[in-house]
């Protein structure tokens, strides 16, 4: 089961202790045996695990690698893009089904469709096709035979009415919605409009009401743990977001442009809003902050997503090189990494890949949540605009205090977010389950 409120932190990584209950929480390091019997459990999500084009699908792609490891895995969800990707979702499965079209035939069709109706009353034409497509899908399934579930995401958690099953779902939240639209509803607050205060409620809702009748609530960070155990969501669980270290490092550090002519990256997909939001203020506030200083200083977006209409408003200022099959080649060409993120939650896959690839940071509060990063120790943190920009010349000028950032990041990322020591953790609890 899971820890209550008030446990001793962990010396070594800051999770919390086993309680004296025996509730053992997922964060704990404790090694437990094998298992000669293995338990079954569902996985279902409406992405793909792959291709690892954004952060949702690294996260997804490593979780069910652990999952794979203590469990005979059943995968439902969206069918691959080709015979490479499904294979990867093989290696870890017993056995895939794959969403398509509900089975034909009027008593049928309408059956699906009340169940789909009754998941989500109020949902839009696409979400009911999608439940539709769910429910389909399950029909084939006796989910009395599986030990856990392991649903991604409140959308699909809705599937599981049930209260016996949902005594044995995790759901994996990742980061909470309702705080980030809240922090994006602060930002632009003449601009609200109904649909938007709508979605907040109905996230708060699940996040802080609904979720807790599973057996765990998971998010990727510690305060977002502490915000729902405070709340009275006693089921929830931090698995931390990791990256993949680099087993002897980086071999070398950036390239070093010159002081005068940094060269910026950016990682993320553009389509996806506190991204696009954060190059916007980028582009608009701070970039002109500090080519007043550094006139040839460029600035690159790594991600998929941007449109024509993005690529002709930031003009000259910006190249969009998009999806990059070697995140770690394409990072070595970059002096920094800038993350101006104004809002969301959780943590920020682009902020962990500056850390294990030795990248000097310039980041937000926001930015740097949940990763327990010190400004002037791991990376510069600013939320201005003008404050933001003094960070990135400081840094291009000052190549040893850069490089004492990026060894300082470099080493918090080998110490709490690699992602293999989280899987051998997610293993030793899923074990217990």
């Amino acid at each position: 089961m899971l820890a209550p409120r008030r446990q001793e932190t962990s010396a070594v990584n800051g999770y919390r202790a086993p309680p004296k209950s025996g509730r053992v929480p997922v964060n704990s390091t404790a090694v437990w045996p094998q298992s000669s019997h293995r338990g079954k459990l569902l996985f279902i999500s409406q992405v793909f695990p792959f291709p690892l084009d954004r952060g949702q699908r690294v996260r997804q792609q490593n979780i069910l690698s652990a999952c794979g490891r203590a469990f005979d895995v059943t995968f439902v969800g969206p069918s691959p893009e080709d015979d490479a990707h499904r294979e990867e979702v093989d290696r870890h499965c017993a056995k895939a089904i794959y969403l398509g079209a509900p089975p034909e035939g009027l008593r049928a069709h309408w059956d699906i469709f009340r169940e789909a109706v009754a998941i989500a009353p109020l949902a839009r034409t696409e979400t009911i096709r999608m439940y539709k497509q769910f429910v389909a899908a399950l029909q084939s399934l006796d989910l009395r035979n599986f030990d856990v579930v392991w649903a991604e995401r409140v959308a699909v958690a809705r599937l599981f009415r049930n209260q016996e099953v949902c005594a044995r779902t995790i759901v994996d939240l990742d980061d909470i919605e309702h705080v980030k639209l809240a922090r994006q509803l602060r930002l632009a607050p003449t601009r609200t409009r109904p649909r938007d205060l709508w979605r907040y409620a109905r996230y708060r809702k699940w996040e802080l009401k609904s979720s807790r009748r599973f057996l765990a609530s998971v998010v990727c960070s510690v305060e977002d743990r502490d915000y729902l155990l405070e709340r009275g969501c006693d089921n929830a669980v931090c698995v931390p977001n990791g990256v993949v270290l680099p087993s002897s490092g980086p071999s070398r550090g950036p390239t070093r442009s010159g002081p005068s002519r940094p060269k910026m990256v950016f990682v993320g997909n553009v389509d996806y809003e506190p991204n696009g939001d954060a190059i916007a203020f980028f582009v608009s506030e701070i970039l002109p902050r500090i080519r007043a200083r550094m006139p040839a200083a460029s600035f690159d977006v790594i991600g998929r997503g941007a449109t024509p209409a993005d690529i002709a408003r930031a003009g000259t200022d910006v190249r969009f090189r998009g999806f990059v099959d070697d995140l770690s080649a394409a990072l070595a060409e970059y002096d920094l990494m800038v993350a101006p993120i104004r809002f969301g939650s959780g943590t920020k896959l682009k902020v962990l890949d500056a850390m294990a690839h030795k990248i000097p940071l310039v980041t937000t509060t926001v930015g740097a949540e949940g990763l327990f990063i010190e400004h002037g120790r791991h990376a510069w943190v600013a939320d201005s605009a003008s404050a933001f920009a003094d960070g990135v010349c400081v840094l291009a000028n000052d190549e040893q205090l850069a490089a004492n950032l990026a060894s300082g990041a470099f080493s918090l990322a080998c110490e709490r977010f690699s992602w293999n020591a989280i899987q051998d953790r997610l293993v030793s609890w899923f074990q217990q389950l």
